[in-house]
Order: C-alpha cells, then sequence, then structure tokens
C-alpha cells in the first residue's frame, strides 16, 4: 500500500509537469512541426500560425548571418535582408518591411526563439522563387543558362553560367574531358568555344541514377 501511495504523487507530478509544458507553448502560440525543405524533412515551428525555420536549418540550404538586427540571406543567386522583430506576434504580420533582392515590401520579419534566429518561410519562399505550400519549400532546379570559354596562351577556361551553384566533378576519359553537373537542367545541344585546346563542347541532359 505504501508502493502505490508514493506512486500516486510521482504520476501527479509528471501530469502536472506535462500541463505547465503544454501552458506554456500555448501561451506562446508555438507549436512544433516539419518542414520538407527542398526534398529534405527538417524541424520547423508553427509561430502564430506563421512556420518558420532556424538559423541551422537553413544552413544546410542557405547562407544566413546576422549583422546587428538584420538577417542577410543568400543563395540560389538572391539577396534578402530581413530585421529582426523581437516581438515575435507583431514578426509573424506584415508590420516590418523586408528587402528580397532589389525590391521592398511589407513581409513577416524574424525572429528569436528561446535566444535562437527562426525565418519565415513564406517570406523566404518569396525572395527565392521558391514554391511554398504549409509543410513543403520547393526551389527551382538549377540550369545551365548558357557557356563561354576564355582562351589563353597555355589554357582554356570554359565558362559556365549557372542560375545557382551545384556540385562538379570532372574526369578525364582518354581524349576527352568530362564535366558532370547534378541535378542541373539544360537543353541538349553543342557549344562553339574559342579554345584552341578545347574547340567543342557537347551539352548531354542525363536520367538521375
Amino acid at each position: 500500500m505504501k508502493a502505490a501511495r508514493s506512486a500516486r504523487p510521482r504520476a501527479a507530478l509528471r501530469l502536472l509537469s506535462a500541463g505547465l509544458l503544454l501552458l506554456g507553448l500555448a501561451g506562446a502560440q508555438i507549436a512544433f512541426s516539419r518542414l520538407n525543405l527542398a526534398g529534405q524533412p527538417v524541424d520547423s515551428i508553427q509561430l502564430y500560425g506563421a512556420e518558420y525555420a532556424s538559423q541551422s536549418v537553413l544552413s544546410g540550404l542557405l547562407t544566413v548571418t546576422r549583422e546587428g538586427q538584420i538577417v542577410r540571406v543568400t543563395g540560389l543567386g538572391h539577396t534578402l535582408l530581413l530585421p529582426i522583430d523581437e516581438d515575435q506576434q507583431r514578426a509573424t504580420t506584415d508590420f516590418n518591411t523586408v528587402q528580397l533582392d532589389t525590391r521592398r515590401l511589407q513581409a513577416r520579419a524574424a525572429t528569436l526563439v528561446n535566444g535562437n534566429l527562426y525565418l519565415p518561410v513564406d517570406t523566404l519562399a518569396a525572395g527565392l522563387g521558391a514554391q511554398y505550400e504549409p509543410g513543403k519549400l520547393t526551389v527551382p532546379a538549377p540550369q545551365l543558362l548558357g557557356v563561354s570559354s576564355r582562351a589563353g596562351r597555355d589554357t582554356d577556361r570554359l565558362v559556365l553560367d549557372l542560375s545557382r551553384d551545384v556540385a562538379v566533378q570532372d574526369e578525364q576519359r582518354g581524349d576527352r574531358a568530362v564535366i558532370t553537373l547534378r541535378g542541373l537542367k539544360g537543353e541538349t545541344r553543342r557549344y562553339t568555344t574559342r579554345g584552341p585546346l578545347c574547340p567543342l563542347w557537347t551539352w548531354r541532359a542525363a536520367a538521375r541514377t
């Protein structure tokens, strides 16, 4: 009987602690959620009904740096400037002015949650030219925009104009140099360059493996 009586206060204490935690989250209007970020499942939060992702989560896709009370976001060929509004509820409204490349508009701002920097996913999508729906951010596929060359006395330099950075792999196969850019989109065609060492390049789209 003593063991049963002693177990009841512990169970009641656990329920009370869980209740206080849920009450605290409800008071702050914060809920935990999951976000598909360019194909990668990551953690996010719902802040007063708006989806936010942390700086550490976004660093896998973008470069996020804090400059005083401004957050600079670079990546996918874009630069975004978001103010940090420490009033969490106000940050989720269009009270603040953000800069998306050269555009300025009223949109959700960055904020701090438990001292950590969080950014609004819908504002990021608007500035990155990405598609967003709650729980999913889809970025446009990188594209090959053009090819040019710079001929030197001893070397030829191939210049690829890409919409954003991608992983590059190069190898030599006999008398051919093969450059692989995974995930890149482009039309199958030939590019004639001026270099005496590499006068012709052929771009071919290949199926993913």
